[in-house]
């Protein structure tokens, strides 16, 4: 009986001791969805930031992004580094050529990559603008102005370039009645939301950005 009281007591002990730990932990979490929940601006690019960060992306895409929010306007701003034109596979496929006993490989049309190109870094634009109103409460973020810029060259001086590719603004009741999985994700940058898109971003062809980012 003993034994069994002592044991008892020791268990009472591991539940406090452990409330005493993920206490102050439990705190910063209540504290940090209370800050978000009223606008505070350091918390509001911290938690975006966060979540820019936890969303999969190949290994060789970029992992580099700044956001700013201004509380007074209710919109945030995201510079998001978009990837090279080189993460489109030259090749679409390969073949065995059994009389060479070789293995070729068969290449994409240039229209084709041009048009695949195009078509990624516009899903990047608007899977960011889901992420961003999807987790972030609508009285806090009611727009997000998205500027997409990629690291090349110029194709006229071959020297170091990084012209924006994308530039929209996006308020939140336009963009939720966008059915993401049915639409052509530049047509919808272009048209619904009136954004600015390269027609050449391949060529490294830049826009003007909405709005300039201010870090």
């Amino acid at each position: 009986m003993s034994r069994l009281v002592g044991g008892k007591a020791r268990d009472e002990r591991d539940v406090t001791n452990a409330q005493a730990r993920f206490t102050p932990h439990n705190i910063d979490i209540d504290a940090r969805q209370a800050a978000l929940a009223s606008g505070d601006p350091g918390t509001v690019e911290w938690f975006v930031g966060l979540l820019l960060d936890s969303s999969w992306y190949p290994s060789a895409f970029p992992r580099q992004h700044h956001v700013r929010y201004r509380p007074e306007k209710r919109d945030l701003a995201v510079e998001f580094e978009l990837p090279p034109p080189e993460v489109i596979p030259e090749e679409r496929e390969y073949r065995y050529a059994e009389e060479r006993d070789e293995i070729e490989s068969l290449l994409r049309p240039g229209s084709e990559i041009r048009q695949r190109y195009a078509r990624l870094i516009s899903c990047i634009a608007l899977r960011t603008l889901n992420e961003v109103f999807t987790a972030t409460p609508a009285d806090v973020i009611t727009a997000v102005l998205f500027n997409g810029r990629v690291n090349g060259s110029d194709k006229a001086t071959g020297r170091p370039a990084r012209p924006h590719l994308i530039s929209v603004r996006a308020e939140r009741l336009a963009f939720m009645e966008v059915e993401l999985a049915r639409v052509d994700a530049t047509a919808c940058l272009k048209k619904h939301l009136l954004g600015r898109v390269s027609p050449e971003p391949l060529d490294m062809e830049g826009v003007e950005p909405i709005a300039r980012f201010r870090p």
